[in-house]
């Protein structure tokens, strides 16, 4: 089993919901509408912002100048001298994103919105 207390440490599956809304408010290009509709289509996701909380293997969802680039199962991470580069593949394509611009969204697996839901039951009956 992979170490996901890590970065799911002491979260909840509200603010795995609550980043990823903070993080769209961010993308001052986004028109309310659009933050909407993205909103509900990253439910089940969440928002990884160092390099370290990306896991290979998952569906990954690209953001570029507030518009989403795409995205798919990220398979390699190269890291050069000024740029992480996310190696994702859709179907039988492969494309090209760099961390360093994009914001970047993960789905979560099932183990890890069980442990996100764990954590909210643990905070809730403190």
């Amino acid at each position: 089993m992979e170490n996901v207390e890590s970065y799911l440490e002491k979260k909840t599956m509200n603010r795995v919901s609550q980043d990823i809304y903070d993080c769209l408010l961010n993308m001052n290009e986004l028109s309310e509408e659009d933050r909407d509709k993205y909103y509900k289509q990253l439910q089940g996701y969440r928002w990884v912002d160092k390099v370290c909380d990306l896991r290979l293997g998952k569906y990954t969802k690209c953001f570029l100048h507030g518009k989403s680039g795409g995205g798919g199962i990220l398979v390699k991470i190269d890291v050069y001298e000024e740029n992480i580069s996310l190696l994702c593949k859709i179907g039988s394509h492969f494309h090209r994103y760099s961390f360093n611009e994009t914001i970047v969204f993960q789905k979560l697996s099932l183990e890890e919105q069980m442990i996100l839901l764990s954590n909210e039951y643990v905070q809730n009956n403190i």
